[in-house]
């Protein structure tokens, strides 16, 4: 869909998501300052029962361990070393230039990696607008089925095509991962 798009930016939300007030333009206004800025918005997590924000338990920037595992973490800047993957905004000549979303991607899972670190290592930032809020439901689990290996296959694209030299990091922390690599 991305690549279809018509307007100036492209906007993905997960469709469990509850945009907040006044939640666009600070994503529209970080897009304008630089085109090769993916821009996030703050992240409460919203009750999927109830559909409540709860504002005092929010996501505000990703990161992840050699073995791709995330973690949400706060230090106060604004620079965001990886994208929670379902809620972004990013400019269409951006989106292009930098290659959409890989298409060799499996189903869900680690395609927010993968696009984070081409961002970074092609030219281009990834920033918190921290005056935006899109609430999220975080499922204790999966109303569908997760298919590992696929998921395996989504990380070992991103290793192999991006870690160069740090590939040996990756595979150390996850010993399991090397028996998928004659599937990607």
């Amino acid at each position: 869909g991305g690549l279809l798009a018509r307007g100036d930016v492209v906007i993905f939300l997960d469709c469990h998501v509850r945009p907040l007030e006044n939640w666009l333009a600070p994503l529209l206004e970080h897009i304008g300052q630089n085109y090769r800025r993916v821009v996030v918005p703050v992240i409460p997590m919203l009750d999927g029962e109830t559909w409540k924000v709860d504002e005092t338990r929010m996501g505000i920037k990703m990161m992840f361990d050699w073995g791709l595992k995330f973690r949400w973490f706060e230090d106060g800047n604004d620079v965001v070393p990886v994208m929670s993957g379902g809620l972004l905004a990013i400019s269409r000549r951006w989106f292009v230039e930098s290659g959409g979303y890989d298409t060799g991607m499996r189903m869900w899972g680690s395609e927010n990696i993968e696009q984070s670190i081409r961002t970074w290592l092609c030219g281009g930032e990834i920033m918190v607008a921290r005056n935006s809020r899109v609430a999220h439901v975080f499922r204790s689990s999966f109303p569908y089925s997760i298919n590992n290996t696929e998921l395996y296959i989504n990380k070992l694209r991103t290793v192999e095509l991006w870690f160069d030299e740090h590939k040996k990091d990756y595979y150390a922390a996850d010993t399991s991962a090397s028996r998928f690599l004659s599937r990607i």
